[in-house]
């Protein structure tokens, strides 16, 4: 099996087998959508958000956390821009809406200690954590 996520590690192996004794959240394609399964997204750019959109697609659940003000890297990835309206632009590119779909959103700066209580929360109430 490959590219198979494992809940205990809460990380994604790719190209690697699944040792036997490793119990996996999608071991076999009898339980394929994922619907049920939360996922908290720490990643930014472009492999952590492809990941978790395909997730998404599939029905998970994802929680994507970002930086309060900033944002995720990738909302300034543009031209191309999403339109407000015919011929104006917002400020919103149109890689970060494509590979951001299906996916709540929190800003959270993690690197203070309250922000650091609701990561250990969401944590304790997701089966996956992607981050790169």
């Amino acid at each position: 099996e490959r590219n198979v996520l494992d809940r205990r590690a809460c990380c994604i192996w790719a190209n690697m087998p699944i040792p036997q004794a490793r119990p996996s959240l999608f071991r076999d394609c009898a339980k394929w959508p994922p619907g049920g399964v939360r996922v908290l997204d720490l990643a930014r750019i472009l492999a952590g958000p492809s990941a978790t959109m395909l997730m998404g697609d599939m029905g998970a659940e994802i929680i994507k956390v970002e930086r309060p003000k900033i944002g995720d890297d990738t909302r300034r990835y543009a031209p191309p821009y999403i339109q407000k309206k015919k011929g104006e632009d917002s400020d919103i590119a149109a890689y970060f809406t494509s590979c951001n779909r299906n996916k709540q959103s929190i800003a959270l700066n993690f690197t203070k200690p309250a922000g650091q209580d609701i990561i250990k929360q969401l944590l304790k109430d997701s089966d996956v954590l992607i981050e790169n």
